[in-house]
């Protein structure tokens, strides 16, 4: 084999393949950020007609409509800052989509409980947020002590329904509907006899 012809074969299954793959990663990341993404899902469907919708008074929805976050909403709150948070949201992203093409149940949460420094990223060292009474001591947000969606417990403004809950509430319907059909009385005691 010729030096031309190994170099061309290294270049066509060693460097192509490289270069598609870092290509391929870096625009599906950088389009993963979006609202529409997210929305793709049908799943997802609930949340993000609450944030786009301008009647709601959920705090996604008032920071959606004000543009206090201009671009990337979901991905600017769910992401956790620092070196790796971006890559370990669009992981944990991978992670509900594996889910439910798996057929995981439907109930969807967050896999940790939402940390302080996502919603502190912005407001930390705005006017409004400082001059806000309700938040002292700043030490204890700022240490976790204290969490933001403590007070503002209606983040998305979305109800979901519990399936176990929902399962459960059937079964004791049907033992119900059971217990109704068993003869009362004396009849019900020469059955058992």
């Amino acid at each position: 084999m010729s030096p031309r012809s190994k170099v061309l074969l290294f270049v066509v299954l060693i460097v192509l393949p490289i270069v598609l793959a870092v290509t391929t990663a870096k625009v599906s990341f950088s389009r993963a950020q979006s609202v529409e993404f997210c929305g793709s899902c049908h799943v997802m469907t609930p949340w993000i007609d609450n944030v786009t919708n301008p009647d709601s008074d959920s705090l996604a929805a008032e920071h959606y409509k004000r543009r206090w976050i201009q671009h990337e909403q979901c991905f600017t709150c769910h992401s956790n800052y620092g070196f790796l948070g971006p890559l370990e949201a669009k992981l944990k992203g991978m992670r509900h989509v594996i889910a439910y093409y798996v057929g995981a149940p439907a109930h969807i949460e967050l896999y940790e409980e939402f940390p302080n420094e996502n919603c502190l990223q912005c407001h930390i060292d705005a006017k409004g947020f400082r001059e806000d009474s309700n938040h002292e001591p700043l030490e204890d947000l700022l240490s976790g002590k204290d969490r933001c969606v403590e007070c503002h417990e209606m983040v998305h403004g979305v109800e979901q329904e519990d399936d176990e809950a929902d399962s459960g509430d059937a079964a004791a319907e049907e033992e119900d509907d059971d217990a109704e059909n068993v003869p009362s009385g004396d009849a019900g005691a020469e059955q058992d006899e």
